[in-house]
């Protein structure tokens, strides 16, 4: 995580680490409560103030008198690893900052309309942070129109304060490592929500794949681009799918590490081997894709949660929001599950057993 420019560390265990005491004496500490001596409160604030910029009036608004500072923070997913290792880290800068955070759990389409207009008849926060929340999906939906300041994480959305990565670069350096290594019948799986859509981020990803094949003068195979399911299973079976046709890929890109896991379980199931018979990469750099061996395109998602953050209590506390994306840089993690393709003839399309 040190190859991007925000301090370190990014979480609370780093902080105590450092500062040799519990996590739980630091989470006390930051949020004023008792049970921590003077000297020690003192430390952990001072490095509080290394790891998260004090934007100007910080200290005012930890004074008993301060009028309180609430923040929305709007998440489509509760259990999936983005939004989990998003959450806490944006927790951690507005608790430290003294803002209140609010969660609103906003999953489907209904849900999303439901908490848009009920913000714009009554406003009552002083700022909203959306976390790949799919604005772009749906024109209801417009952040401008809601009478506070709005930042989002993972998603851009123009004229709105955004932090987030490059999709289409990212996906587009993924499928040219393939076609480097030899590939020339690429696959791609991107999952779908509960409505059957293709996020405008995995459309992005989606996008930069093409762009790869078109340079290389490959052509565009519409039969190699699979919809899933979310998780693993899902992306099982869309790579059973794409193995089971007359001229199967020899590698596969899924757009999410969980579908990535899927595609080795596919490979396991059809009697493949991985990366002899397929390569798979994936995208995100989850724990599971460390433990696997699994090649994928690492994005700061840690990086993205605080800098949206710092932006949100900056404003509050007087700043400028600006009003372009602020992109952080991937980087493509090359592992076990990727190499060049069998020789030409060697390959034959799997069966289902």
């Amino acid at each position: 995580m040190t190859d991007f420019d925000t301090p370190q560390p990014t979480s609370m265990s780093s902080l105590a680490r450092m500062l040799g005491v519990a996590p739980s004496t630091v989470s006390r500490a930051l949020r004023g409560q008792p049970g921590v001596s003077p000297a020690t409160r003192a430390r952990i604030l001072a490095m509080v103030g290394e790891v998260v910029p004090e934007p100007a009036g910080w200290a005012a608004s930890r004074t008993s008198d301060a009028p309180i500072r609430r923040i929305a923070v709007a998440v489509p997913h509760l259990g999936s690893w983005y939004y989990g290792t998003a959450l806490p880290e944006i927790g951690e800068v507005l608790h430290a900052s003294g803002v209140e955070m609010v969660v609103h759990h906003i999953g489907g389409a209904r849900d999303r309309h439901r908490f848009f207009d009920g913000q714009r008849r009554h406003p009552g926060y002083d700022a909203l942070i959306l976390v790949a929340v799919p604005v772009l999906d749906d024109l209801a939906l417009d952040p401008s129109a809601l009478g506070m300041p709005v930042i989002c994480v993972g998603e851009l959305a123009p004229g709105v304060a955004s932090v987030s990565i490059d999709n289409d670069a990212a996906a587009h350096e993924a499928t040219s490592y393939l076609i480097r290594l030899g590939h020339r019948r690429i696959g791609l799986i991107a999952a779908t929500d509960e409505e059957g859509r293709l996020w405008s981020v995995a459309t992005e990803r989606r996008a930069g794949y093409r762009r790869a094949l078109a340079e290389a003068g490959l052509p565009h195979a519409p039969e190699l681009e699979e919809s899933s399911d979310r998780g693993a299973a899902g992306g099982e079976e869309a790579t059973v799918r794409l193995m089971t046709l007359t001229d199967p890929p020899t590698a596969i890109l899924s757009l999410s590490d969980e579908e990535a896991i899927g595609s080795l379980r596919a490979a396991e199931r059809l009697g493949l081997q991985v990366p002899d018979d397929l390569s798979v990469v994936g995208f995100d750099d989850q724990a599971i894709a460390q433990v696997s061996d699994l090649t994928t395109v690492r994005q700061p998602v840690r990086e993205q949660a605080r800098a949206a953050a710092r932006l949100a209590v900056a404003h509050v506390l007087g700043g400028e929001l600006p009003g372009e994306a602020r992109l952080l840089p991937t980087q493509l993690v090359i592992r076990g599950t990727t190499a060049p393709p069998n020789a030409p003839g060697a390959y034959q399309p799997a069966t289902v057993s």
